[in-house]
Formats: structure tokens, sequence, C-alpha cells
């Protein structure tokens, strides 16, 4: 029974094991891009964010991962990650005006 648990059941729990890791690690989001792509369908469909100002997209970010649990999905490095590439893509981010305002003071 133990010549039996050293060369087959103790290879076959390694050999999943690492299958799974590697599967896991490929899947991984590599780009900014894919981690929003893949991190924010994990709950809804990817939304239009050309409503949204510069300033409202770290705090949609993180009203996603506090209110809609989406910090199972996210963690908090990720969640920098997408909200640098968010804001980095808009073409042209629109500036609220009470954010000049207050610029102003």
């Amino acid at each position: 029974m133990k010549l039996v648990l050293k060369r087959i059941v103790l290879p076959f729990l390694v050999i999943t094991i690492l299958a799974l890791l590697v599967t896991k690690w490929i899947n991984m989001p590599r780009t900014p891009k894919e981690f929003f792509e893949k991190r924010c369908t994990n709950c809804h469909d990817l939304p239009d964010l050309t409503e949204y100002t510069a300033e409202e997209i770290p705090k949609l970010v993180d009203f996603m991962r506090n209110s809609k649990n989406a910090k199972r999905y996210i963690s908090e490095d990720e969640a920098i990650v997408i909200i640098d590439y968010i804001v980095s893509t808009k073409a042209s981010i629109p500036v609220s005006v009470d954010s000049l305002e207050n610029e102003r003071r």
C-alpha cells in the first residue's frame, strides 16, 4: 500500500497541483487593460466610462470594491492599476466645474 501511495498517488497529486497552478498563472491578467477587462467582468459587463470624469473614476472603483463586494475579485493593488488604466485611456477627460473652482481657491 505504501508503495502505491509513493509511486502513483503522490506523483498524481503533485502533477495535478502543478497543472492547476500553471493554469491559474496562464489566465492571470498581464496588462492594465486585461486587469480592467477580466476583473470587472466578473460582476458586470464593461461600462461606458465616457460619462465619468477622472476625479470620479477612483470613487467608482472604490464603490464597486466596497459596496458591491468586488474585493473578492479586485485587490487594492489591482484597483490602482485599473484606475490608472481607465484614467489614462480617456481621450478627453472632462473636468467638472466644481474641481476647477476648487483649484482657483
